[in-house]
């Protein structure tokens, strides 16, 4: 169980760790709805202002201080909003809070007055910064603004105590002044709303205190699966290179016995040597596809020999080499490219070979025979979209999300293509990932599916 001291800690690296990409992140989109909210509140104040002129308006409600409120909140938040461009620092970031938060309390002050000192609710107004605060800022920091906050809340009424400022009744009653000079009721006053802030205060920062270590663990568990990915991925790659040494001397053997090189052999033998090499190409296959996602994975872009290369030109080439898998099925591939000139993309030459060559081969593969396979090229301003469409068997809605996963094949899919390693499309997935495209799949049972391939153009000159 947590002591109160454990609970109730001002200590900002408890809880609060500030000092990375996640957390500038969070400070900066949380900077934006401040800024975004004061907007709200100078619009309100300039509705009230004109409203204060009208023959509708209570009769002690002045138009004046609303519209220099109003006015003062503008001039403020478009300062601010210019000082709060990224990249933001966090400490930056919390120093702008706290100017943004005091600014906000003087402007509250004063429209507390205006509009009838205690009479008003805008007193609710001043718990929408508490809490921003404490979002925004360490716990110590937090508190301050908590007690600064309700300081300027409890600040007209002390006045109106004093016979500093007159009371204000916009209620046109004399509501106020029949409370203001009773010390029972100041003291009271005083009191609840002083424990009510710092109330609300402490539920808050308990409430985002929670929230912060629960995004720390799961921050923490996501880098801890990452580290068993890569471990995965490392183990396996070693088991790929264990296996591959073994298969090359069995394949080695299979093309010595049917070369002849030990003597004839008998029919049935020969048949038995040729399933066999058969089965270790296919083997040997798998292996070289789990060593190739293996290696995609560990790769990162500046590592993958980019290069301005003419993306219609790489199409038409693996669209060639796909017909003659697709002639022997009478499947007729298609080839359409749009926008006139090379359509330049800074791309990894022999990785979207492999790319668009997987792509081509399973839409060959899982379409019907006599079928038809459409490659387009969908050239935009600053965009160049590869999609691949087949009339094929197509995919299950349930297998949708699972066809990117090492070794998944749908029951359909080995139904139609037995001899398929399930490992194409994650090759696909990694190398997309490599390149910052934007890769989606549509895809009916029964009708075709189409995966499209989106990738950033290339400026011309290069």
């Amino acid at each position: 169980m947590k002591t109160w001291r454990q609970r109730f800690s001002l200590n900002p690296g408890t809880y609060h760790p500030y000092d990375d990409a996640r957390r500038q992140r969070e400070l900066t989109t949380r900077m934006r709805w401040f800024l975004m909210l004061r907007w709200l509140w100078v619009g309100a104040a300039l509705a009230a202002a004109g409203l204060a002129t009208t023959p509708w308006a209570p009769p002690g409600l002045d138009a004046h201080p609303l519209l220099g409120i109003g006015l003062w909140l503008a001039l403020a938040n478009a300062l601010f909003t210019r000082l709060a461009r990224p990249p933001l620092a966090p400490a930056r970031a919390r120093l702008l809070v706290v100017a943004q938060t005091l600014t906000d309390y003087a402007a509250l002050a004063v429209a507390t007055h205006v509009l009838g000192g205690i009479e008003t609710p805008v007193l609710i107004l001043y718990l929408t910064e508490i809490a921003l605060a404490t979002l925004l800022c360490h716990r110590a920091t937090s508190l301050a603004l908590a007690l600064l906050g309700t300081a300027f809340a409890l600040l007209p009424t002390v006045l109106e105590y004093l016979g500093l400022l007159a009371p204000v009744s916009i209620y046109g009653a004399p509501f106020n002044p029949g409370f203001v000079h009773d010390p029972r009721f100041l003291a009271f006053y005083l009191a609840g709303v002083s424990l009510g802030f710092l109330y609300f205060w402490y539920v808050i920062g308990e409430i985002t205190a929670s929230l912060r270590r629960h995004e720390d663990h799961l921050a923490q568990a996501c880098d801890q699966l990452k580290t068993l990915d890569r471990e995965k991925t490392r183990a396996m790659l070693h088991s790929a290179h264990e296996l591959k040494s073994p298969l090359a001397a069995i394949m080695t053997q299979v093309y010595t016995l049917q070369g002849g090189y030990c003597g004839d052999l008998p029919p049935k033998a020969r048949e038995v040597i040729g399933r066999i090499g058969a089965r270790a190409e296919a083997l040997m296959a798998k292996v070289l596809d789990i060593i190739h996602l293996s290696n995609l994975r560990t790769l990162v872009q500046p590592e993958a020999d980019m290069a301005p290369l003419d993306l219609a030109a790489l199409l038409r080439q693996e669209v060639a080499a796909a017909r003659e898998l697709a002639g022997h099925r009478g499947i007729r591939l298609v080839f359409e490219a749009g926008g006139q000139g090379p359509t330049l993309v800074c791309a990894s030459k022999r990785h979207l070979h492999t790319l668009f060559a997987n792509l081509l081969r399973n839409a060959v593969n899982y379409s019907r025979d006599g079928g038809r396979v459409e490659v387009t090229l969908e050239v935009h301003h600053d965009r160049a979209t590869v999609k691949v469409r087949d009339q094929g068997i197509g995919i299950a809605p349930e297998h949708l999300e699972s066809i990117f996963e090492e070794h998944f094949r749908a029951p359909e899919a080995v139904l139609q293509d037995p001899q398929g390693t399930g490992l194409g499309l994650p090759m696909v997935k990694e190398i997309a990932r490599m390149h910052h495209a934007v890769l989606r799949v549509q895809s009916r049972p029964g009708e075709g599916t189409t995966f499209s391939v989106t990738l950033h153009r290339a400026p011309a000159s290069s």
